[in-house]
């Protein structure tokens, strides 16, 4: 994409996630700055992944803040800064930011918002938030398949529940057919270990 548009946003991003995966934070940052310069809303989500890498959890919470605004639409004004404080705070921190998760989730919406499921991960409630991930899409899979795969979704990855998801949310019928991602490896039909 990028040797057609080389100022495409949304590739640069991508682009950049794949530096950050492979341990590269000042191509990573770059990317993702020249991605936010040219208007993509959601390269704060990268931008505060490359401060996360560098342990630099203010700036990281800042640069998250924006693109957490736009996608918590469906939840109450105030929730995207509830959620942030949760994911570099303290546990009582982390308690209302699960609260403001649980509510949402009381109200059964027909399709769940992609940040339920990933803030359930970021709040280290990884078993909770694999079966809600897998239950059905999300209104942004993206989002939580981006996390699942990168440095924070190691734990996840780890768990025998991590299994569990890889076959109810089709991952696994597709890896028998395609072959295992890199993170992966089969260890019987249809089921696969991940780091």
């Amino acid at each position: 994409m990028l040797a057609i548009d080389p100022i495409l946003p949304n590739a640069l991003m991508w682009r950049a996630m794949g530096k950050l995966d492979a341990g590269d934070l000042d191509g990573a940052d770059h990317l993702m700055l020249r991605a936010s310069d040219l208007g993509l809303a959601f390269a704060g989500l990268g931008i505060s992944a490359v401060a996360d890498a560098r342990g630099r959890n203010q700036e990281a919470a800042e640069a998250l803040l924006p693109p957490l605004r736009a996608v918590t639409r469906d939840f109450p004004p105030g929730s995207a800064e509830l959620l942030v404080r949760g994911f570099y705070g303290d546990a009582e921190a982390r308690a209302k930011a699960l609260a403001v998760v649980d509510a949402y989730l009381t109200t059964r919406p027909a399709v769940v918002s992609g940040i339920a499921p990933y803030a359930l991960l970021r709040l280290g409630q990884l078993e909770r938030g694999l079966a809600l991930f897998q239950a059905a899409p999300t209104k942004n899979d993206a989002m939580v398949f981006n996390l699942l795969w990168g440095p924070e979704g190691r734990a996840a990855r780890a768990l025998p529940a991590f299994g569990e998801f890889a076959r109810k949310a089709g991952l696994a019928d597709y890896w028998e057919r395609h072959g295992a991602p890199d993170l992966c490896h089969r260890v019987a039909p249809r089921e696969y270990r991940c780091d």
